[in-house]
């Protein structure tokens, strides 16, 4: 929900680069909470904390992303669909997400 609120707030304009990093930030620690993150009944390296991993990438991927749109040093011409390609990989990963 914060991405889209970000996602919403860009659109008008020029905006601080608080804002990228507020919500880079927030990324960023949802994935380093993933990849902490275990499930007491099934400890080991099954399927679910495989999944988890999963996510976490795709958000540390996303939080790079956010850094990496703003910058204008980075010309890389894929530059604008890495957020939205993680986005759509992140909802990819959560619909086929089993527990």
């Amino acid at each position: 929900m914060l991405l889209g609120a970000y996602t919403l707030s860009t659109r008008r304009g020029a905006q601080a680069m608080t804002r990228t990093y507020a919500a880079a930030g927030a990324t960023l620690l949802g994935g380093m909470g993933l990849l902490i993150h275990q499930h007491f009944d099934h400890p080991d390296f099954d399927m679910v904390n495989f999944q988890h991993r999963l996510f976490a990438l795709s958000a540390l991927c996303v939080a790079g992303g956010l850094l990496m749109e703003r910058r204008d040093t980075i010309t890389w011409k894929a530059k604008p669909f890495v957020v939205p390609l993680g986005i759509l990989l992140l909802g990819l990963e959560l619909a086929l997400y089993v527990e």
